[in-house]
């Protein structure tokens, strides 16, 4: 796990499974080297300044809003729900983020500035999230006002009321959902024998959505986050009228000097390894390669004054002593 001070916070696992379907199976494009240090990088830190214990829930709101406006992809939407509760997206959903990221970076990043090099889009990551969480700043609604993007984020439970495995064929019963072969044993005349005459268990009307989720995780997913977009079409009021042009100018979106200026607003600006020692962590950094990487806070089992001292490391996934994390 990363570790942020006392607080955990998200997996090794869900950056290292970023970079697997980014670059290995899903994403046309392959990145740069430097370009997915930057991405991941400016993800984890990104992910952790919108988490519920950092960020209130307007402000949540507004950021998923402005990022469903940008990438116009509910899938990415739900992903970044996802991260903000401190889980790990599945590998589509990750495929989802990075792919929508993508998009909005080929609109961001100068050509001339990569040299009409689509394979270093994601070394201006930086840029676009330092960009998100500026403007989300003047989208935050009302406190006593509806979040629509929240309220319309549901938790499906898909474990089996009874033996608590998680259900891939659902029953509705009584009892809540169960299994079907574990309904097909409970109910009267099965080798469980649940019970006799009128008490006898029984199955109720399911609906086809939860049929169709509990098909897709497979059995494996006892939780599933369902986006629901006519709840969230039946009550936005957010005032840009769903036009991002509403929110951010595409002669904003060009300045590079101003976004960088965001990005050292919003806890984004990049601290030399020297000056670490005062910096609060999660913080972006540069590893001994020059690439973009996570400071993630002093490790206690450092010998005494070499905290922040590197030490060499695997090439592949490097944490130095002072728990500086790179891609």
């Amino acid at each position: 796990m990363l570790s942020s001070g006392e607080v955990t916070f998200g997996s090794v696992a869900t950056y290292r499974g970023l970079r697997i379907c980014l670059l290995v199976k899903e994403h046309p494009v392959s990145q740069s080297e430097r370009g997915m240090a930057m991405f991941l990088s400016c993800l984890r830190v990104f992910t952790d300044l919108v988490s519920a214990r950092r960020m209130q829930e307007p402000s949540q709101d507004a950021i998923l809003h402005l990022f469903h406006l940008l990438t116009n992809f509910p899938p990415a939407v739900r992903t970044l729900h996802i991260l903000m509760n401190n889980k790990t997206p599945g590998p589509s959903e990750c495929a989802a983020l990075g792919q929508a990221i993508y998009q909005v970076l080929k609109d961001l990043v100068p050509t001339q500035l990569i040299r009409a090099n689509m394979g270093r889009v994601f070394e201006g990551t930086r840029l676009l999230f330092g960009l998100i969480l500026e403007k989300a700043k003047h989208l935050e609604l009302a406190g006593d006002a509806r979040l629509p993007y929240l309220s319309s984020f549901n938790v499906l439970d898909l474990k089996c009321s009874e033996t608590m495995e998680t259900i891939i064929n659902p029953v509705q019963t009584p009892a809540g959902l169960l299994e079907e072969g574990f309904y097909d044993a409970a109910r009267y005349g099965g080798i469980l024998n649940w019970g006799a005459g009128e008490q006898s268990l029984s199955a109720g009307p399911l609906g086809a959505r939860t049929k169709r989720i509990a098909l897709l995780s497979g059995g494996i997913t006892p939780e599933v986050t369902i986006f629901d977009l006519d709840s969230l079409g039946s009550f936005s009021i957010y005032p840009d009228g769903g036009a991002i042009e509403n929110v951010i100018t595409p002669l904003e979106m060009s300045d590079l000097h101003h976004l960088a200026v965001l990005c050292g607003r919003n806890r984004l600006s990049v601290v030399a390894p020297a000056s670490l020692a005062s910096s609060e962590a999660p913080a972006l950094t540069l590893d001994r390669n020059g690439l973009l990487a996570v400071y993630a806070g002093r490790a206690s089992c450092a010998e005494p004054g070499k905290e922040y001292s590197p030490k060499p490391s695997n090439p592949k996934f490097s944490c130095f002593s002072f728990k500086l994390i790179l891609i």
